[in-house]
């Protein structure tokens, strides 16, 4: 009951800051989340959002992350809600994050997976580093990138939505790499994954429960998430840093920063997840 006094509190503290200016309080796992919510926020409902990167726990510690958000879910409203990473919690269904409960995700794995959306990355790409989109098409890699993954993270999903994951989640995202040699880059990246292919194969067939698992059983008839576009559901964390290394590197003798030049630029509406957070924020905010 104490814990629960002091969340209230702190719920009532955020639900009143409207008064001195800004639109909504907005409780975020991160300060460096306040970026993609702004920049989506903006173009829902210009103006000032009090972004709340960490808040206090009951010892009186700052705290972060998805877990302390949701502390505060039964204290949400229009003028206090949270924007979070949605991981794989949309895939897995996970009840009592969506919009009516005051919650915006990314649906996306995070919201670093929106700035790799490979229509948009590629034609930044062309825009600013003519020559080097010509010898390197994100689209391709990320295709490529998909199809190797897709099938270990079904797996992945599968072992979470049992409750077995274990050491298997950390195992794959430790094997997704945030960097490529230039020779794995060669033909858009074929060597890159193959050498991927063959570590998660691995992992997978060292599982026990990896001969019983059946991919087309998996029930994903409410997600976007395919063998094409898989890169858009991993950890993004992973996947942003790798796309990040890639483009410096094609564009180092170009005078381009890829990453703050184009990388960060992409975040575009008609992208079929994008389009769904602002739609969250939509009815949050109206």
């Amino acid at each position: 009951m104490v814990e629960r006094d002091f969340i209230a509190e702190q719920a009532i503290d955020f639900q009143n800051r409207h008064y001195f200016g800004y639109i909504a309080a907005i409780h975020l796992e991160d300060a460096e989340d306040v970026r993609f919510w702004d920049t989506v926020l903006q173009k829902v409902n210009p103006g000032r959002y009090d972004y709340i990167s960490y808040s206090k726990s009951k010892s009186g510690n700052d705290t972060r992350g998805c877990e302390q958000c949701l502390q505060y879910r039964d204290y949400l409203n229009s003028k206090f809600f949270i924007c979070l990473d949605s991981d794989l919690r949309h895939l897995l269904k996970q009840p009592g994050m969506s919009a009516a409960d005051y919650i915006a995700q990314t649906y996306t794995y995070s919201w670093e997976n929106h700035y790799c959306f490979a229509e948009c990355l590629q034609k930044a790409f062309a825009q600013r580093c003519l020559s080097a989109s010509e010898r390197f098409d994100f689209r391709v890699f990320l295709k490529g990138y998909s199809n190797v993954v897709y099938i270990p993270f079904l797996f992945l999903l599968y072992l979470k939505s049992k409750g077995l994951a274990e050491n298997f989640e950390y195992q794959f995202n430790i094997l997704l790499p945030k960097q490529a040699s230039v020779r794995q880059l060669e033909n858009n990246g074929e060597a890159f994954w193959y050498a991927l292919s063959q570590k998660l194969m691995q992992l997978c067939q060292n599982h026990p429960l990896w001969p019983s698992f059946d991919p087309d059983a998996m029930p994903l008839e409410h997600s976007r998430l395919t063998v094409d576009n898989a890169y858009l559901y991993v950890r993004g964390h992973n996947v942003f840093d790798l796309i990040s290394y890639i483009g410096e590197f094609l564009c180092y003798h170009s005078g381009v920063s890829f990453k703050s030049e184009i990388l960060l630029s992409v975040l575009q509406e008609g992208c079929e997840d994008l389009d769904r957070v602002i739609d969250d924020l939509k009815m949050i905010l109206f």
